[in-house]
């Protein structure tokens, strides 16, 4: 039942259907039509809830998000930004509850990964196409602008996404799956040979900072994985992806168009300070959920910007929902530590594979993009949370 809204998660950068106030993506009608059919099969007493504490951080979240909206300096847009957020935890809560066996989270990982090579197909396309056929259409909707980064004759890619960077921290969690099906060998070798090329291209083409999460979860799998087996490999894997996740934040500081020869700090530093600007006018209840988090003027390649993202998880939270929201997303994060650690290889590698993913996409990417709202990643929490409730074999 949740396969067909997993596989339409990268469909994203489409022209939406226009709704009173905001767009709406034509894939979200799967997930409500999901979430309608799963509430039928609850009143049929086919299906059941799952009761488990998980409920506690995902309550507080919404606690935190319902008191930003009714201080908001603007309650209209935080109004329909609350029913957005509010569909957002409907996404780990209905993953959470129909994700309930071994057989299904096989399914899950089936479609997660067939959406993700579809997103690499395309992205190889659109490498062929920058290289032979520059004005092509396709390109419009699968490249991005170069941002900050300095123009030249290469492509960045963001496929199916609105960005590149939204991409690979998708790419994040398609990573531990794609770990998982090499670990189980549900694809054939050849088969994992091309997709890992595709993969690689597609995250390298991105040029993102988010790479720095996907060696870090790489880093890590390989370490909990091989341990015991190949102790110096092992710890040579973990401290390569740590040193590489430093390597890509530390790249974020410096304004990429200056470095080396003098520094000045990048757009995504300056949108850090705005934000904490606005946190500290705003430090209970934020400014308010939908409103942008800062304010900054930049110059960058391309032409002059005005940015309002904060470029930072946590910081885009205190800003727009104060010291409340910040308080919830912590408790969220300490709920989901609490399961996974230590990681270990005497689990379930499903739970492994979703816990660096976690780790990778919405721990450390969190750090340089503002990615709580994004509709993966809360159906890869409510995938986790249903990781710990179910009995899975490795």
């Amino acid at each position: 039942m949740l396969w067909p809204t997993v596989f339409s998660l990268p469909f994203v950068n489409f022209p939406p259907v226009r709704m009173p106030g905001f767009p709406v993506q034509i894939t979200e009608g799967l997930f409500l039509l999901t979430g309608i059919t799963w509430v039928i099969f609850l009143a049929l007493r086919k299906s059941r809830i799952r009761f488990s504490s998980f409920y506690l951080p995902i309550g507080f979240c919404l606690f935190a998000l319902c008191l930003s909206a009714a201080f908001s300096e603007n309650l209209r847009v935080s109004g329909i930004k609350l029913a957005g957020s509010v569909y957002l935890l409907g996404l780990a809560v209905l993953s959470f509850n129909i994700v309930d066996s071994a057989a299904k989270f096989r399914q899950i990982t089936h479609a997660w990964l067939a959406a993700t090579f579809l997103v690499c197909v395309i992205s190889l396309a659109s490498f062929i196409l920058f290289y032979f056929d520059r004005s092509n259409p396709i390109l419009l909707l699968t490249l991005s602008h170069y941002g900050s980064l300095p123009a030249g004759n290469y492509p960045r890619i963001q496929s199916m996404f609105f960005n590149p960077n939204m991409m690979v921290n998708y790419l994040n969690i398609s990573l531990g799956f794609l770990l998982l099906a090499f670990q189980k060998r549900w694809l054939s070798k050849s088969v994992l040979v091309i997709f890992g090329g595709l993969f690689a291209l597609t995250v390298v083409f991105s040029v993102s900072p988010g790479i720095g999460g996907i060696l870090l979860s790489a880093g890590l799998w390989i370490f909990v994985e091989y341990e015991k087996v190949k102790p110096l490999f092992a710890r040579l894997a973990l401290t390569t992806g740590i040193a590489a996740a430093l390597f890509f934040f530390i790249s974020t500081i410096p304004s990429p168009t200056t470095f080396p020869r003098s520094f000045e700090p990048s757009p995504r530093v300056l949108t850090w300070a705005s934000a904490i600007e606005t946190f500290s006018a705003n430090p209970v209840n934020g400014r308010g959920i939908g409103l942008d988090a800062g304010n900054v003027q930049v110059v960058v390649p391309e032409g002059s910007q005005t940015l309002g993202d904060a470029h930072q998880l946590w910081l885009s939270i205190a800003a727009q929902q104060g010291i409340v929201g910040l308080f919830a997303v912590f408790f969220l994060m300490f709920w989901f530590f609490r399961g996974i650690l230590p990681l270990h290889s005497s689990g379930s590698s499903v739970r492994l594979a979703l816990s660096v993913g976690f780790i990778g996409a919405f721990c450390y990417q969190g750090l340089t993009g503002s990615f709580e709202d994004a509709r993966h990643i809360w159906v890869m929490l409510g995938l986790l949370a249903a990781s710990f409730e179910t009995e899975l074999s490795r």
